[in-house]
């Protein structure tokens, strides 16, 4: 080509130029990277005319580059794919990050150093210390720290959680022990837990939050603790017969909900498939191995059991770190991006999700359940009150609140399933031929994720901005130092109610605005089209806001 071109000097491609080629599919073959490399090099011949560099020596190469290998475009090679594009590599920008994520301290030594001995003396403080939350620190940290801090991470790091999550830190401990003993761990079951475990979490999940609410386990010390240690003990009985963290993947109910919020974060790890399928033949970022030159650690492979370059979405990825130390060719990548870009590029949506989606909404209204007995009269605020700690299971009170909290949670989901299909009715019943077909309901209900999530965080908000800046006073109550808790020594910070209710009402209206556009963009249809969708997520919202704001 260069000969062609009547040109001296030799071309080469720069490294992220070759990752570009690499990326791209190639549907034409050599035809067409014959014409990609043509074009280069005329565009560089007339670049070089035009820069008048005919004077350098002649022997120093022209570098093609990744945009002049794919000019004018935003996305590069590979970019064709839907969901791709607009991303910032974080590593590049901060390289601090992957020194963090290549290090021995994210990757093992905070979780055995740190975080359990934290959940044992958590667990302790929660079970020999006062049992309500106003003078238990370790109750206090639980609910109005983790929770509401936990729903404020998912738009910046996804599932981060999960990779110094307390529960794994033991099983993984427990894993490691049972392994030096001998005993042989069973392959990741795959199959069988894909085809199960979603529906398994999704009932686990329902039946805490039944707990949660019949129990007030927000003010009850042990109870809060007993969940803790049975969360803790599935991450266990998984991890000593199973290979790799099949409790988190599957199982595990907490996990399934940081894998669903995950999908509205602004970052991702993801690899370019370009270099793992042209340069890489170790696959230790997937199975683990030895270290490979020249920037590749020792590894036990990836504990999700998955390969970078294979995500889709963030759902399993827990941004642990492993594939960044295994990959010897720089292919991972920490990228910034649009948020919740997952929900309409590359999402893959299943049916025990969209329940657990909806579970959690429900969960939203299940504990505004004395808010909304406001509403329905005396009566119905002695039944949402009548909790375990004060009414028998067998009373006639506390069943009733117990059918009160199961309509709670499946009210959500019936509405958005009623609006759907009343949307399809009126589509067949319609005579206009230019109306487009509906989505599946499964496709569509991923609309009502942004309002989930930042339903859920409005109400949490009253504990994180009402209850968590008294943790000092708290403390000191805690461990028997009342009168230092109540001379006011101890500094409080504690938001206007009036700054709450603002913080909850923003959180409810960009939760609906954003389902309603992500509706919009996922049914694919006009809004006339999708009028009961569009009334059932301003109705859910409108509702909320009642409960919580007002």
């Amino acid at each position: 080509l260069a000969v062609e071109q009547d040109n001296p000097r030799k071309f080469v491609v720069s490294g992220d130029g070759v990752r570009a080629l690499q990326a791209h599919d190639w549907p034409g073959n050599e035809e067409e990277l014959e014409v990609v490399l043509r074009r280069a090099v005329v565009q560089m011949n007339a670049q070089q005319s035009r820069e008048r560099t005919l004077v350098e020596s002649k022997d120093s190469p022209l570098v093609i580059s990744r945009e002049v290998l794919w000019p004018g475009s935003k996305l590069a090679y590979g970019g064709h794919r839907s969901g791709t594009g607009y991303r910032l590599n974080l590593f590049s920008v901060l390289p601090w990050t992957q020194s963090l994520m290549r290090s021995s301290l994210w990757n093992g030594q905070l979780q055995s150093n740190f975080v359990v001995p934290v959940f044992v003396l958590l667990n302790l403080g929660l079970i020999y210390g006062p049992q309500s939350r106003d003078a238990n620190v370790f109750l206090n940290v639980f609910w109005c720290w983790w929770w509401p801090g936990i729903l404020i991470t998912y738009p910046l790091v996804g599932r981060m959680w999960c990779a110094v999550c307390p529960f794994m830190s033991v099983g993984t401990l427990a894993q490691r022990i049972v392994t030096k003993l001998g005993f042989k761990l069973r392959r990741f079951p795959n199959e069988a837990f894909a085809h199960f475990g979603g529906w398994f979490l999704v009932v686990l999940f329902a039946g805490i939050l039944m707990w949660e609410e019949l129990w007030d386990l927000e003010d009850h010390a042990r109870l809060s603790s007993l969940l803790l240690l049975l969360i803790t003990s599935g991450a266990v009985i998984g991890s000593i017969f199973y290979e790799h963290r099949v409790w988190c993947r599957y199982l595990c109910p907490i996990g399934g909900m940081n894998g669903l919020f995950a999908k509205i974060s602004a970052t991702e790890l993801r690899a370019e498939q370009g270099v793992c399928s042209a340069q890489c033949s170790s696959y230790g970022c997937y199975k683990g191995g030895p270290a490979v030159p020249p920037n590749g650690m020792e590894t036990e492979g990836c504990p999700m059991g998955l390969h970078p370059a294979q995500l889709r979405d963030n759902h399993d990825c827990v941004l642990c770190g492993s594939c960044v130390q295994a990959c010897p060719h720089g292919s991972v990548r920490f990228n910034l991006r649009p948020p919740g870009i997952d929900l309409w590029t590359t999402n893959q949506p299943s049916a025990h999700e969209v329940g657990l989606l909806f579970l959690l909404l429900g969960a939203a209204f299940c504990h505004r359940l004395p808010e909304t007995a406001v509403h329905l009269g005396q009566f119905a605020d002695e039944v949402v009150s009548s909790t375990a700690q004060t009414h028998s299971v067998t009373s006639t009170q506390f069943q009733m609140h117990a059918a009160a909290a199961v309509c709670a949670l499946v009210y959500p989901g019936t509405l958005a399933f009623a609006s759907h299909a009343l949307s399809n009715m009126i589509h067949e019943k319609s005579s206009d031929v230019r109306a487009c077909q509906p989505q599946a309901f499964v496709e569509e209900a991923y609309a009502y994720l942004p309002l989930c999530w930042l339903g859920l965080l409005a109400h949490f908000l009253d504990l994180g901005l009402g209850e968590a800046g008294k943790v000092l006073p708290v403390a000191a109550r805690s461990f028997g130092f009342e009168s230092i808790a109540t001379s006011g020594f101890l500094p409080e910070l504690v938001a206007d109610e009036h700054v709450i209710s603002f913080c909850q009402g923003t959180c409810i209206l960009a939760g609906t605005a954003w389902s309603l556009v992500l509706l919009r963009y996922n049914a694919k249809r006009t809004w006339k089209e999708i009028a009961p969708q569009t009334l059932a997520i301003v109705l859910l919202g409108s509702q909320l806001w009642d409960l919580i704001v007002m």
